[in-house]
């Protein structure tokens, strides 16, 4: 039976496979629009033949068993021992026998949206689907926050929010959210955990269509706008100041700041600084001139886009 999660499978020949009918997967989302990304965390192509699946969960009950009672015989005086020994055999004996399962979540990123579909026993029973089309939301927000003890990495906890558009009072509903934690210090697209690997392609489909929209606004020659500060309610996002892209131009509030305004624009640990001219710290940072203004990437929406329309309009040191 083929394993999937070996190496990630090339995406072109899955999407091709599943486009044409002759993948493992059966079901697919009808209204995403072209497939661009799939992954699973099934990492079984097919559930095991029922007798198979059947012989290998006997065969983990009688080899657990078996253990338990030679562990009895041979420590029955040493109780302690016997005990502890029986609870690592029973986990063991556990894992196998949940193991043989076949059930999971497939993930679809398409052109216009993107589903999670939930199945059991086969990738046709589907239990549970849940997505939602680009169309249906304005902005999404990507937090992330990586985790050190002792000046060693241990994991990076993550959020995406996909938010509606703005009413007249800034608020954003939450349409949909994703979030957890991954162990992979460098981050990027491939971290191994299914979740947020789906979220990341999301966030690129999304960016796509938003530089989409940027192109139109600087070829009728309008800025672009970005919402630069959101806060979090428990069910809501509130959007606040608003940056405007221009080639060369930045306006941020009631400011507009030129090549000549600025002296710097760079990102350092997560958060984009805008230095004026005359800005200058000094004494670490105890006296300090000018002004420097700090926008944390988090709360910046579509952050991904906002990234590379900077780079591009005005330029990122």
């Amino acid at each position: 039976m083929p394993l999937l999660n070996e190496t990630k499978y090339p995406q072109s020949q899955i999407i091709a496979d599943i486009n044409e009918g002759k993948s493992f997967v059966k079901v697919k989302p009808e209204n995403i629009g072209d497939l661009v990304y799939f992954d699973t965390d099934e990492p079984k192509a097919e559930p095991l033949a029922d007798s198979v699946y059947k012989r290998r969960k006997i065969i983990a009950v009688v080899v657990s068993l078996a253990a338990v009672a030679g562990i009895w015989f041979w420590l029955y005086d040493h109780i302690g021992w016997a005990i502890f020994l029986t609870i690592v055999v029973a986990f063991i004996g556990y894992l196998v026998f949940i193991s043989q399962a076949f059930g999971g979540n497939d993930y679809f990123v398409g052109t216009e949206g993107y589903a999670k579909y939930h199945f059991s026993k086969n990738r046709e029973n589907i239990d549970s689907k849940s997505g939602h089309r680009y169309d249906e939301g304005f902005l999404l927000v990507h937090h992330e926050v990586r985790n050190y003890k002792n000046g060693s990495y241990e994991y990076t906890k993550y959020e995406f929010a996909f938010l509606g558009k703005p009413d007249k009072d800034g608020v954003a509903q939450i349409i949909d959210i994703g979030m957890g934690d991954y162990d992979c210090e460098k981050g990027g697209s491939n971290t191994g955990e299914a979740d947020y690997d789906f979220w990341y392609r999301i966030e690129d489909q999304i960016t796509s269509r938003y530089l989409f929209a940027a192109q139109k606004l600087l070829d009728a020659g309008q800025s672009v706008p970005i919402f630069a500060t959101l806060s979090k309610d428990n069910v809501t996002w509130k959007t606040g100041a608003i940056i405007h892209l221009a080639p060369g131009v930045i306006q941020y509030a009631d400011r507009t700041y030129t090549k000549d305004d600025l002296k710097r624009v760079y990102i350092d640990k997560g958060t984009v600084y805008l230095e004026d001219t005359n800005y200058s710290s000094k004494f670490m940072g105890m006296k300090k001139t000018g002004e420097r203004i700090a926008l944390p990437l988090e709360m910046i929406g579509n952050r991904k886009a906002f990234i590379i329309l900077l780079s591009k309009l005005y330029g990122i040191q």
